[in-house]
């Protein structure tokens, strides 16, 4: 199940909330931004006992709110092969630089 939204917040303080509730940070956005200066972020929330939610969230260019689209994965095994799929493409048709990542 997926669903999109725009909020009336800002990428940070919607941040805040899903650390606030066992959210993890995965990456800003622009890559490699800080917390204070992203625009937006991909982050994951649940655990063993609770279903994957993979949430991207940009702040919107033409106003003040937030859009939020996030998937909601009917089990681990389907979160944990959506990441296998992903490490699978990357190593298939990408080559590491050497950028350094933050």
């Amino acid at each position: 199940m997926s669903f999109s939204t725009k909020l009336k917040e800002t990428p940070k303080s919607i941040l805040e909330d899903q650390i606030a509730i066992g959210g993890r940070l995965v990456m800003t956005i622009p890559f490699g931004s800080s917390v204070d200066n992203m625009s937006g972020f991909i982050s994951i929330l649940g655990d063993v006992n609770n279903l994957p939610v993979l949430t991207l969230c940009i702040s919107s260019p033409n106003s003040d709110k937030s859009v939020v689209s996030s998937v909601v994965f009917k089990s681990s095994d389907h979160y944990l092969n959506f990441v296998d799929f992903l490490n699978i493409d990357g190593y298939l048709k990408f080559k590491r630089s050497e950028e350094k990542i933050h």
